[in-house]
């Protein structure tokens, strides 16, 4: 074998070890961008208050398999006690609202403020991914309704914006996972 057979060789082994790494870390399910997307649900609130702001936002895990919406975006008025807004990113790339009426007051939380959180949902999702976690994913492709979560951790002092990873199938006493709670900044697991 020649030096150059053998420089070939090594360089094609190199290049299928590397797409091989590339393809075991690819994710198995599709995910929404929040941060690119979040102007076009902030426009559709302040359409519907001046002073609306974020309260959280979902994010479901697709699968390739059709579906509805790919961001739902929640947002609270200081002025408004007893009506929030829920905006819809849809799978076409429209935008939908409802209003949603309540008979006690909305508890008001600190807005989500873009600086509080600076991993994107494909990073989130990377980072609350274990084997066990990814396993689920992929043996429940047809059937979960798993969802990543921007939100206020109301259980834990100074109400941290963090990252929540739902795993669960769709099916009446189907399975699911224990949620996970991601840092939004770092990716650390914080339980």
């Amino acid at each position: 074998m020649t030096n150059r057979m053998l420089a070939d060789s090594l360089g094609i082994a190199l290049l299928l070890v590397l797409g091989g790494c590339k393809n075991s870390q690819a994710l198995p399910v599709e995910v929404a961008s929040l941060r690119e997307n979040l102007p076009t649900l902030e426009r559709a609130a302040l359409a519907w208050r001046p002073d609306a702001y974020l309260e959280s936002s979902e994010i479901p895990l697709h699968n390739g398999s059709p579906a509805s919406w790919l961001i739902d975006a929640h947002f609270n008025s200081p002025t408004t006690p007893y009506e929030s807004l829920l905006v819809n990113l849809n799978i076409d790339g429209s935008i939908s609202t409802e209003r949603i009426a309540h008979t006690i007051p909305v508890r008001l939380v600190a807005p989500i403020a873009p600086d509080e959180w600076a991993l994107d949902s494909e990073e989130a999702l990377k980072s609350g991914l274990d084997s066990r976690r990814r396993q689920f994913l992929e043996v429940h492709a047809d059937s979960h309704c798993s969802f990543l979560k921007l939100e206020r951790d109301i259980g834990e002092p100074g109400e941290k914006v963090v990252w929540r990873l739902v795993l669960r199938e769709c099916l009446p006493g189907g399975e699911s996972l224990p949620d996970i709670i991601i840092d939004p900044n770092s990716g650390r697991i914080l339980r």
